[in-house]
């Protein structure tokens, strides 16, 4: 919910309202990840290894919650 309401805000301003709400660099480097991440997953999710749904399900499992 934090990144939804962070996203119109530059990297500078994000990590800086982070700081601020109380975030330590680590949980806050982990929000600034998370679209990277999300968009690597998708484009795993996309491609020819994934294509039948027991992969894809075994590829989601084994994406970590947190980094």
């Amino acid at each position: 919910m934090l990144y939804g309401h962070s996203g119109r805000l530059k990297d500078r301003e994000q990590s800086s309202l982070l700081s601020k709400v109380g975030f330590r660099s680590a949980e806050s480097a982990a929000v600034l990840e998370f679209e990277e991440v999300a968009l690597e997953a998708q484009k795993e999710l996309l491609g020819k290894k994934t294509k039948a749904p027991i992969d894809a399900y075994r590829f989601l499992e084994r994406l970590p919650l947190i980094k």
